[in-house]
């Protein structure tokens, strides 16, 4: 059986437990009363085809008196239908006496089947009492299996027209085109996004309330102008970088549009698939706490599960600093911007988030003494201050944060639901935590030209106690690395990239521009890379310049070269380079790239500087390759331009999001709607007679509506080829000239003709102005549907529309007059006498002139 199904009838069975233990009161007996047992099985789906998955539901009716109660030690058995017996044991039961085992018949035929519920005391809030409930069987079970499997909920296909959220919760497929931008992913590997293959925009919007763009002519006197006219306006490289804060979240795009350095400024929420502002606000301080942090710091999403509660919510959240110094956590209703709780005294440490979205904070400290050092592995959690040693509806998420404050401090054990001894870690002084790998393991370590050390510890309570020492290496490195004075630590060299799918840490010798593998499975050297271009030792921003993900690591920097490492060997799969055709750049041919993420099949890049002249250098790309091959997918030239110092592209929904510093605009890129025309004679032709079928495809993404757009195109924005897509968007958007070169998309033109069979008549292409036309001669008389229909592309949905037209059937022939009887004398004597009285008139004639002739 799907997982899916199977987990969503385990938890309809958790709902009927708790529906049932709101209503079933345990009697109040007296210690010695001895209660007859009621065991139950059922199972789902019944029949069911072999090899396939049942859910048994097993247990006793008397439910128990709490939450954490339940009747342990039932079995059930099972007879096969080959007659072998088999026992499978059941979990603990919840309160309401259920509980689930899945079960996988390998025969076909009917299989016999009971519960087994052993003689045993109930009990009350974990106490046990003496009120013993005797040993019982159920009724049997048979569970017929048969040879052909049985069918599922139908799975929903992937959306073939352009959709918007809310997504109804049935439509499961879907989840893996909506990812979200909670935080700079892990190796910067974006997944759950189907990335865009082309440049594609579907609306753009002005990032702030400043001007961007081109400065333009400023004339002083009636002869001189600005010298600056070329110049744009600024943009906030250097150290001013604008779009310092950006995240999507449940479809919904959050940024600050100012400088980084201006805490004071608003935060807007756009919808990332529309472009429509849903609200803008400035949080100048956190109800309740008299602090102020005014841009969200984090987001997160809560998948919440308890006995009564089982959903997602989700905040923005923010981190400030009380005028007591104590770190307070505030984090609001994403959705509508409005205040949902505080957390106060929030510890330090280092923060990542659990596989339910919860904040967690690990810190190593030592809790001995300077001689006698006893090392404790911490882990603060936000949902364990808010939900620890609640139960019943106090534990359900919503209800109970809602306008509350939390005092870590006050809360069990201080937030911290872990605490652990841990060994002495041979190789460092005070343990440092480099990365943590949620439920999986900690990486902690450090790097000197003389040594690297790393060590990990265990979090996945599978495999062991956590906090168990997975490893603990040191690597002494080549004498290189001390006789150059490499930077392997610090500014700009030092730990780049950590792959928790691959298990491989890569280090960045600065100076000799050499990457170095380690193993995170057992913290040995693994590899070491060719030295980069030199120009890669000028980059200042290490920890965002590289990306690692599905067994591939990949670097660019300043020298515009993009190298692609299998990251298991260190060896070089593929380069790029970003080449610079017409000089723009002062210091290479090619552009300074920066990463921006990666999805399963594609790697995106795009150019930024530390602090660009004016005027601006033009034709910065954003570029997309194919993360395997390294083959260019799509490249534009001339937009989408990064910031050194301001927030950088991302990506949710299978969008892109990124500001633009060339003109300081937000752009979304994705795959767009589009609109098809089609229209055929609207009075009957003739059977015989040709027709002209004409239509249009047309843009309707957001941003082909704004009154500017539909005064520059009064008739639409045309749809073009996904070849053509990067320089049609420049000319769309950016107002470049059109491009000479840009080529339509096929349209299939069928028809239902008037025997009602159906056919296609042709495949035409759309010109410049989104126009397609064919002239076909219909071959039979009768009323025509026609269905035109645009199949789709990588830039835009697919669409169609119908016309009609009649032809009618051939007049017929005029037939010739019928011709008047004709006499033997009118066809003979007539002619001839007419010939004679000619002749006559010949002769005579003749006769004159020879008269004449002989006169004197």
């Amino acid at each position: 059986m799907e997982k899916s199904k199977i987990g969503a009838i385990a938890i309809a069975i958790l709902l009927l437990s708790v529906f049932v233990t709101s209503f079933v009161t345990i009697p109040n007996t007296s210690a010695q009363n001895k209660y007859t047992s009621y065991p139950f099985l059922g199972a789902v789906p019944n029949p069911v085809g072999v090899g396939q998955e049942v859910l048994l539901h097993v247990g006793a009716l008397t439910a128990l008196q709490t939450a954490r109660d339940g009747w342990q030690g039932l079995t059930v058995e099972v007879i096969k239908p080959d007659g072998t017996k088999t026992t499978l044991a059941a979990p603990k039961t919840d309160s309401t006496g259920g509980t689930g085992i899945i079960f996988v018949p390998d025969q076909v035929g009917n299989y016999t089947m009971k519960t087994i519920f052993p003689a045993q005391n109930s009990t009350n809030n974990l106490v046990v009492t003496q009120n013993l409930y005797m040993a019982a069987e159920s009724d049997p079970l048979t569970l017929v299996v048969q040879a052909d499997p049985v069918t599922y909920y139908p799975a929903f296909p992937m959306p073939i027209e352009y959709w918007s959220r809310p997504v109804d919760a049935q439509i499961r497929e879907w989840y893996s085109i909506m990812g979200h931008w909670l935080r700079a992913p892990e190796g910067f590997y974006a997944p759950f996004n189907d990335g865009p293959t082309t440049a594609h925009i579907l609306w753009t919007r002005p990032l702030g309330e400043d001007q961007g763009g081109l400065v333009g002519g400023m004339p002083l006197t009636d002869e001189r102008y600005f010298p600056s006219g070329t110049d744009s306006f600024e943009n906030g490289d250097a150290y001013e970088g604008r779009w310092p804060v950006q995240f999507i979240v449940g479809g919904i795009l959050y940024y600050c549009p100012f400088e980084t350095g201006l805490l004071e400024q608003p935060v807007v929420a756009v919808d990332l698939r529309t472009g429509q502002e849903l609200w803008t606000k400035t949080f100048m301080g956190n109800p309740a706490s008299g602090i102020a942090n005014v841009r969200p710091s984090f987001t997160q999403i809560i998948d919440w599960k308890c006995l009564n509660n089982d959903g997602a919510f989700m905040y923005l959240g923010f981190s400030s600093t009380a005028g007591t110094g104590n770190t307070v956590l505030s984090f609001y209703d994403a959705y509508s911007g409005n205040w949902r709780y505080n957390i106060t005294n929030v510890p330090g440490g280092t923060t990542t988030y659990g596989d339910l979205g919860e904040q967690l904070r690990y810190s190593i400290a030592n809790v001995g003494t300077s001689s006698n050092r006893i090392w404790n592995l911490r882990c603060w959690n936000n949902t364990y201050v808010v939900s620890a040693g609640k139960t019943g509806m106090a534990e359900s998420w919503g209800s109970q944060v809602r306008n509350n404050v939390y005092n870590s401090t006050s809360r069990p054990n201080q937030g911290y639901d872990l605490n652990v001894t841990i060994p002495e870690l041979r190789g460092s002084s005070t343990p440092s935590i480099l990365r943590i790998f949620p439920g999986d393991r900690i990486i902690g370590g450090s790097a000197s030209q003389t040594l690297v050390h790393l060590f990990a510890l265990n979090l996945d309570r599978s495999k062991g106690a956590v906090g168990t020492l997975l490893f603990n290496t040191t690597w002494t490195p080549p004498r290189e690395w001390l006789t150059g004075n490499i930077t392997v630590s610090g500014f700009s060299g030092g730990f780049c990239a950590w792959g928790q799918q691959d298990k491989v840490a890569v280090l960045f010798g600065k100076e000799n521009r050499v990457h170095y593998g380690f193993s995170l499975e057992t913290g040995n050297f693994l590899w070491q890379t060719e030295p980069e271009h030199y120009i890669n030792a000028w980059d200042d921003s290490l920890s965002v310049a590289r990306m690692i993900a599905n067994g591939k690591f990949y670097s660019t920097s300043i020298s515009g070269i993009v190298n692609c490492y299998d990251v298991k060997t260190g060896k070089t799969l593929w380069t790029y380079e970003a080449n610079d055709p017409y000089g723009e750049v002062a210091f290479s041919t090619n552009w300074w790239l920066r990463p921006m993420f990666l999805t399963n099949d594609y790697a995106y890049f795009g150019h930024l500087e530390h602090s660009a002249n004016n005027p601006r250098p033009r034709g910065a790309p954003f570029i997309c390759l194919n993360a395997t091959s390294g083959e260019v997918v799509w490249r534009i030239d001339g937009a989408f331009r990064q910031s050194r110092w301001g927030g950088r592209a991302i990506m949710g929904d299978s969008i892109i999001a990124t500001q633009d510093t060339y003109n300081q605009q937000v752009y979304a890129i994705g795959k767009g709607p589009s609109a098809l025309t089609v229209t055929a004679p609207n009075i009957g032709v003739p059977l015989g007679s040709s027709i002209m079928i004409t239509g249009t495809v047309m843009d309707v993404s957001p941003g082909t509506q704004s009154n500017t757009m539909k005064l520059r195109f009064p008739n639409g924005v045309p749809v073009m080829s996904d070849a053509s897509q990067s320089e049609w968007m420049l000319y769309v958007y950016k107002q470049f000239t059109m491009p000479a070169s840009a080529t339509g998309v096929d349209v299939v033109i069928s028809v239902v003709d008037g025997n009602g069979n159906f056919r296609e008549i042709g495949t035409v292409q759309t010109d410049t102005s989104g126009t397609f036309n064919l002239n076909w001669k219909p071959d039979i008389a009768g009323k025509y549907a026609v269905i035109a229909s645009f199949a789709g592309s990588g830039a835009y949905f697919g669409s169609f529309n119908q016309a009609a037209f009649v032809v009618d059937e051939a007049p017929p022939a005029t037939p010739a007059p019928t011709p008047t009887p004709v006499s033997i004398a009118d066809t003979y004597f007539i002619p001839a006498i007419a010939g004679v009285i000619v002749a006559i008139a010949i002769v005579g004639a003749l006769l004159a002139v020879l008269l004449l002739k002989k006169r004197p």
